[in-house]
């Protein structure tokens, strides 16, 4: 049994005491909103801060960009270990040894993964010591009771699905020459691929769907929910190329809708509600990082905070270069969390962050 299990017993005790006719604070949602540990000057001031994130000397051992949640805890990795915060109440808790994390943490039932040097980890949820369960040299997620892996970054490499008990792996898309994997994410227990100019479903059991042919343009992985499959991607519908945020049904057939004009960073539905982290073009052709919210089928969009998402202002009609100094996105019925970059620390540090799903600012 892991020597980290029994860090937790506390935690354990309280949650069973709180069940024992008393109201268990996990389910108490105002106390959210309450910071955990000490802030830094940041994007939005107003977003609460949950968690600190910082790397190892020499720059390993965190994640800025990624992080995971499920309906209780957000999941992440700082100082060369793999990290939840509950979303209702109280302080980070780390969950493996010293000097295991490494980076793209997602979690799945019971088990929490990630990645670290092209191998990928697995470890109990509630804490544990990891274990090695395949090779990923660039993207790959868990589907299922599957790893999907694709090959070395910004090369034409073939989809591969390994059962995570064991068994052969199997060869799920082919290689396309003309293209790289830029992003993989779970799609019930089927997985949509995102490639450098289209975007893929690949069921569980059937033969892969191209879903859109458009040129990926994001940091952030696809998500599929509710039958449809969001993504950022070129929009082709006019000259200028600009990226867009767009949805696509994902029996295929129908083209894209364009729902919002923007680089897209990062992405996350709740409810009938679609987060996005873009970054947005303004008048004068300044360019600015948003968290927004809007309808997941389409409308007016509503501006929440300001993000380390970026482009530098560029001529006319141009498109500039994006990118993001932090990012990740969750979202519930209640709040949206995100990480954010400390601006006024010098070594590079970061603070994972919530805010009302409610906010609202002015741009």
């Amino acid at each position: 049994m892991s020597s980290f299990v029994p860090a937790l017993a506390g935690l354990l005790f309280a949650s069973l005491a709180a069940g024992c006719g008393a109201r268990s604070a996990i389910d108490d949602t105002a106390v959210a909103d309450a910071p955990r540990v000490a802030d830094c000057a940041r994007q939005a001031p107003d977003a609460v801060p949950l968690a600190r994130i910082a790397p190892l000397p020499g720059g390993k051992g965190a994640d800025p960009f990624r992080f995971a949640s499920d309906r209780d805890y957000l999941y992440f990795a700082s100082e060369g270990r793999i990290w939840r915060v509950a979303k209702a109440f109280g302080a980070p808790q780390p969950l493996t040894p010293p000097d295991s994390a490494g980076s793209r943490v997602e979690v799945r039932g019971d088990s929490v993964f990630w990645s670290r040097d092209g191998e990928v980890f697995r470890a109990p949820a509630d804490g544990g010591d990891p274990e090695s369960i395949g090779t990923a040299p660039g993207e790959w997620t868990i589907s299922g009771q599957d790893l999907v892996t694709a090959g070395a970054p910004a090369q034409p490499a073939p989809v591969i699905r390994t059962p995570l008990g064991g068994g052969p792996s199997q060869e799920i898309l082919p290689l396309d020459p003309e293209q790289d994997v830029r992003g993989l994410a779970p799609a019930g227990d089927g997985v949509l691929v995102q490639r450098s100019d289209d975007l893929v479903l690949i069921p569980a059991s059937d033969a892969p769907v191209v879903l859109a042919k458009a040129q990926a343009r994001t940091l952030g992985s696809p998500v599929e929910e509710g039958g449809f499959a969001y993504f950022g991607a070129d929009n082709t519908s006019n000259s200028t190329l600009e990226s867009a945020l767009q949805r696509v049904t994902a029996g295929g057939g129908a083209g894209p809708e364009i729902l919002l004009d923007g680089f897209v960073a990062d992405l996350a539905v709740a409810g009938d509600t679609l987060f996005a982290n873009v970054v947005l073009r303004q008048p004068g052709d300044v360019f600015v990082g948003v968290l927004v919210r809007l309808p997941k089928s389409g409308g007016p969009f509503t501006p929440m905070a300001k993000t380390d998402a970026w482009a530098p202002d560029s001529s006319p009609g141009s498109t500039p270069p994006y990118g993001k100094h932090a990012g990740g996105l969750a979202a519930d019925a209640d709040h949206v969390y995100l990480i954010q970059r400390c601006t006024d620390i010098q070594s590079a540090e970061y603070r994972l962050v919530s805010l009302p799903a409610d906010e609202v600012i002015s741009l």
